[in-house]
């Protein structure tokens, strides 16, 4: 598995607040990208890796699949820093077993627990860093999230497009922990029957 050091901020905001600062970032910057993209995440059966900080999951974009092993370590004024294995895989499967020195060589079997769906456009800065604005659907959810992904040599300039954006530090919480928590929330819940 190829491992790769993820740093970014990240913000969640309300849906009008995305669509202002949307408008305001494509006054100023160029447009990369624009697509959807689906995380299929798994634990085990108690989701014991989720709650330290570890996200497995499966990520779809179009054709291509990806296994992905993410190790959350640090969140400081929305800046997180990871630690990310990725290894293409042919087709989704419904179980993983984990034998690597990815989780300190415990050989662990995670289960397919659910998905996020995201529509995802993705603005460019500096010489490494992109502004990805997120909308993610989930368990009957939809959250907007807006990340930064740079490199350290576009720190300076990432924080620049911050305070130009208006964004304002706040705890956060990942995809996935989001993602997770939701999925006790509705287990948690008594049964909903829809009548029609």
């Amino acid at each position: 598995m190829l491992m790769e050091i993820e740093t970014e901020h990240k913000f969640i905001v309300d849906g009008n607040c995305f669509k202002d600062i949307l408008y305001k970032c494509n006054k100023k910057l160029p447009l990369e990208k624009n697509f959807s993209q689906i995380n299929y995440y798994y634990d085990t059966e108690i989701n014991s890796l989720n709650k330290s900080n570890i996200t497995v999951r499966v990520r779809q974009n179009e054709e291509k699949i990806k296994l992905q092993i993410k190790n959350h370590k640090s969140v400081k004024e929305n800046f997180l820093k990871s630690e990310e294995y990725n290894l293409s895989v042919k087709k989704l499967p419904n179980k993983i077993v984990i034998n690597s020195n990815v989780l300190n060589n415990v050989k662990t079997t995670v289960f397919l627990k659910g998905s996020l769906c995201t529509k995802r456009k993705i603005y460019a800065f500096g010489s490494t860093g992109e502004i990805c604005f997120d909308t993610n659907m989930y368990l009957g959810k939809c959250d907007y999230e807006i990340e930064f992904e740079f490199k350290s040599q576009d720190k300076l300039l990432a924080a620049d497009i911050i305070r130009y954006l208006g964004l304002v530090y706040h705890p956060i919480k990942s995809k996935s922990r989001r993602f997770f928590e939701e999925l006790e929330r509705v287990k948690n819940e008594q049964s909903y029957t829809a009548v029609l």
